[in-house]
């Protein structure tokens, strides 16, 4: 400080601020007061004046001092927190050359101004400007923009009109230009990276740009966040709705204009549509949405023709049509108020010249992810798959194609050529001539010519032929309800209780002259009841045999409530529509002849059985043959079972079980027996390979001396073994005695030599033929042996061997049962057996077995009634024999006892029993 001229030398000064006399308005006599600017000049130097030399003491005053004079250049930042509440740094400075201010104390703080340059930091290019007092006091100025314009940011965008700096900030007034947009605002606010203002309006240029395709838009009144340097201008609408090609669409929400298009987000109103999306793209020609809500508008601002929420929406203006897909495949994104339908089909075209929207599954989309639904309460949820539908917005009818069925309940429902059209509030069309495939897991059962309402997800009514396939037809049953119903399965708990099972139960009712075929082999006539989860239709009516015979009219009761699609009937108890029992066996008619039933009423009530079957009645397809059988033996865990099989075709009839070759109930002796048969229906022609149990009112101690003399024979001769285990033999002897036995004969035989009489005393009787070729006479009407006799045991005493012989089974002419029977061990020893009703003779080539009998022989002192026991004589059974061989075989040389000639004539028509897979036995 010179004292002397009363000088302050400043080398440095950091900040200056200054302080400037200001009018107070408020005050009427017009009086200033001091105040401090905002801004401060820095980094400069120099020399301020306080006074003049001779006025040190200030008496003489002066309006020069004090003055400053800068020796360097001075800088005014703006980065302090009274500037736009410190939006800037230092980059942005106001740049002052060296510069003399004087007269300080001057009252016109006003006229305080800088020259200088300016640098906002890159926001504008560096200008020159005059640094002014402003009247927010801080330093600042306005500076008018060149025609041109200036860039912003050091990008392609410029601005035009005036640029001002206060307090306040950079602050624009007019417009600024980016890329094809142009927008205008009375007060842009320029920060270090970014612009924002409440702007007046402004205009989107369509076309391409760089790349970039723009459209066409008229901007209203907005608020904007611009990002230069981020690519971003954000305008947001306020109030006014921006509008976009050529006012056909309005945006309220915002636009996103960057080098690469223009984005947005918000509600879209087009063309009778409306779309709300964060996700908007918007092109000269198409605007696209992703995520969106979008409806096509109707006259009901509640109840648009259709909405979609969370798709993708690409509107195409040049062909004014809209592509919508949901965001999600598979999710039902699309739906139709008027309709009452939703829909997750994977593309839908609105073609809004014709009022129509188009939906299509992609080729590459499962089928599984196409799928329609009801919203309409009382349908429950109705859905189903489609590949294709069509909306007319006008006739609110939705046409849905490519249907593979509509599942109702446990149900499939196959509209006529895949398509139904859904009408207003979701009133589906009835179905005609549809299919329906019900159960919906295994697909049991199909029906056609539908006529269908569904009603429900569960429910539906109306009528349907059901498809009962046979082979290679097909045959119709007409059902007229379905109901779903409640249904008892398993097994009942220990209460009684079932478990149940919702499923669709229909039926109908089917007349005889339909011929519907029910499973191979029967008709059917009577109801029908159908279970969706069980294979077989529940049948409660009649079954007749599929048989050539024109006059075969048998229906039989039939109700089959589990089990498997083809018939098997119980037929122990089986009776005719009539009630009345029906047959299948071979009978004895009143005349003494036999005759073949199957599935029918006996000739009379009171024709006695020969042979009966038992078990349950089925169909083999394959083999064209029905047979009668029990479960056990037809699996094979038994031998027992009376098996009677028929052929058709051939009228042959096999039959296999006990037989009754004699009256039990008016006979004198006993005669059990069990047979492997074959026969025919038609001629009546009947052999068997039968086992006898025989036992005759003898003397005692007569058949235990035929026994020895027969065992010491055969040790001596060893004829051929009479028991094997054959399955001829064990199904023989299961009928006969029982299944425990055949099959402990069996085992035992496997191990080593087992004699029959020794399985079971139950299987000791007088004589044991195990197996005998019987055969009957049509003409004598009696049955009578083609092969030897297979003599298995006497009593206990193990015979086994086949022996040469002669049996008659027939009746006289009075109808008494008759058996004659003659057995030769070899040359010269034989028994002869013949017994009539009240009647029995006895001769053999044993003196003492003769002897016996005739000691026993009451001929001449017999009660009448009581049985007479005689001895017979060489006569009277050389007159059995030669009468036998020439009845049945043809022979009349006498027969020799003593030298007999072949005595058996076997006979070559017999069918004989074979082995079979399945039956143990066929033709």
């Amino acid at each position: 400080f010179d004292y002397e001229e009363f000088i302050v030398n400043m080398p440095q000064i950091d900040s200056m601020r200054l302080t400037v006399p200001l009018k107070d308005t408020t005050n009427t006599e017009g009086t200033f007061e001091q105040v401090s600017l905002k801004n401060e000049i820095t980094e400069t130097s120099g020399v301020l004046h306080i006074n003049s030399g001779d006025n040190k003491s200030g008496r003489n005053p002066s309006t020069k001092y004090p003055f400053f004079n800068s020796d360097s250049d001075a800088v005014v930042y703006f980065d302090s927190p009274d500037v736009l509440n410190g939006a800037y740094d230092k980059s942005v400075k106001f740049i002052v050359p060296p510069f003399e201010v004087d007269s300080l104390e001057r009252k016109d703080g006003e006229s305080i101004s800088f020259d200088g340059t300016f640098n906002s930091g890159g926001i504008f290019p560096t200008f020159d400007e005059v640094l002014h007092i402003q009247a927010d006091k801080s330093l600042g100025f306005t500076h008018q923009i060149p025609a041109d314009g200036y860039p912003l940011y050091g990008t392609e965008a410029r601005t035009y009109e005036e640029i001002g700096l206060s307090s306040k900030g950079m602050r624009g007034y007019g417009q600024i230009d980016f890329l094809t947009t142009t927008i205008y605002s009375d007060d842009f606010i320029y920060y270090p990276d970014s612009v924002t203002t409440d702007g007046t309006g402004g205009v989107i240029s369509p076309g391409d740009y760089k790349g970039a395709s723009f459209p066409e838009a008229v901007l209203g009144a907005y608020d904007m966040y611009w990002l230069p340097l981020k690519d971003s201008m954000y305008l947001r609408t306020v109030g006014e709705s921006f509008k976009f090609y050529n006012s056909t669409a309005e945006l309220d929400g915002y636009a996103n204009i960057t080098t690469k298009g223009v984005y947005g987000g918000g509600t879209m109103l087009s063309r009778g549509s409306r779309s709300v999306s964060d996700e908007m793209n918007f092109t000269e020609v198409e605007y696209d949405a992703r995520h969106a809500k979008f409806e096509i508008l109707t006259d009901d601002p509640e109840k648009p023709a259709m909405e979609g929420d969370d798709i993708r929406l690409e509107f195409e203006l040049t062909n004014n049509t809209a592509r919508i897909r949901p965001e999600r495949v598979g999710v039902a994104a699309i739906s139709f108020p008027y309709a009452q339908m939703k829909t997750s089909i994977t593309e839908a075209v609105w073609d809004l010249e014709d009022s129509i929207v188009t939906m299509t599954k992609p080729v590459n989309v499962d089928i599984e992810d196409s799928y329609f639904y009801t919203t309409r309460e009382d349908l429950d949820s109705l859905a189903f798959n489609a590949e294709k539908a069509i909306y007319d917005i006008n006739s609110q009818e939705l046409d849905i194609q490519g249907i593979p069925f509509i599942i109702v309940a446990d149900s499939k429902i196959i509209p006529e050529g895949n398509e139904t059209t859904i009408l207003a509030n979701s009133v589906l069309q009835k179905f005609e001539n549809a299919q329906i495939i019900i159960d919906t897991l295994n697909g049991y059962h199909y029906l056609d010519r539908a006529s269908i309402r569904v009603l429900s997800r569960n429910k539906f009514e109306g009528n349907a032929y059901y498809q009962q396939v046979i082979g290679a037809d097909t045959f119709d049953i007409r059902f007229d309800s379905f109901e779903l119903s409640e249904v008892p399965i398993g097994e009942p708990d220990r209460k009684g209780n079932y478990q149940t099972k919702l499923m669709t139960v229909s039926g109908g009712d089917v007349p005889e002259n339909q011929n519907l075929v029910i499973s191979p082999g029967f008709l059917y006539k009577g109801a029908v009841t159908m279970y969706a989860s069980k294979p077989a239709l529940e049948l409660d009516g009649n079954v007749k045999l599929m048989l050539e015979d024109p006059d075969y009219n048998q229906w039989v009761q039939f109700e089959r409530v589990e089990g498997e699609k083809d018939v098997e009937l119980p037929f122990d108890n089986a009776v005719n529509e009539n009630g009345e029992k029906v047959y299948s066996g071979i009978h004895v008619d009143l005349r003494d002849e036999l005759y073949s039933t199957f599935v029918e009423a006996k000739s009379n009530a009171s024709d006695l059985d020969f042979f009966n079957a038992s078990g349950n009645l089925t169909f083999d397809d394959s083999l064209k043959t029905y047979k009668i059988e029990s479960p056990d033996k037809t699996s094979g865990l038994s031998y027992q079972g009376h098996t009677m099989i028929y052929m058709d075709s051939s009228k042959s009839v096999v039959f296999e079980g006990k037989a009754n070759f004699i009256n039990p109930t008016n006979s004198q002796i006993k005669l059990d027996a069990s047979v492997l048969g074959v026969g025919n229906k038609e001629t009546n022609e009947y052999s068997c390979d039968a086992m006898f149990a025989m036992d005759f009112p003898a003397p005692n101690g007569a058949f235990d001396i035929m026994a020895e003399d027969l065992i010491d024979i055969i040790e001596r001769i060893g004829p051929p073994l009479a028991n094997d285990i054959s399955l001829e033999l064990l199904f023989k002897l299961a009928n006969l005695a029982d299944d425990e036995i055949a099959k402990e004969y069996e085992q035992s035989s496997l191990r080593d030599y087992t004699a029959l009489t020794s399985v079971s005393g139950d299987l000791e009787s007088q004589l044991f033929i195990s197996g005998v070729k019987m055969k009957w006479d049509i003409g004598q009407k009696a049955w009578h042996n083609t092969t030897k006799l297979a003599i298995s045991h006497m009593y206990d005493n193990d015979i086994n061997a086949k022996l040469e012989g002669f049996l008659e089974i027939k009746k006289d002419e009075s109808g008494a049962e008759v058996v004659n029977l003659f057995i030769q061990a070899a040359p010269g020893i034989w028994y002869y057996v013949g017994y009539t009703f009240n009647q029995l003779i006895l001769h053999s080539s044993n003196e003492e077995f003769n002897e016996l009998i005739q000691s026993k022989s009451n001929a001449e002192n017999s009660k009448p009634g009581e049985l007479i026991i005689a001895a017979g004589d060489t006569n009277e059974t050389l007159g059995f024999i030669n009468r036998f061989r020439e009845v049945y075989f043809g022979v009349k040389e006498p027969y020799n006892l003593v030298s007999p000639d072949d005595v058996q004539v076997e006979d070559e028509n017999f069918d004989t029993i074979e082995e079979d897979d399945d039956d143990g036995f066929g033709f």
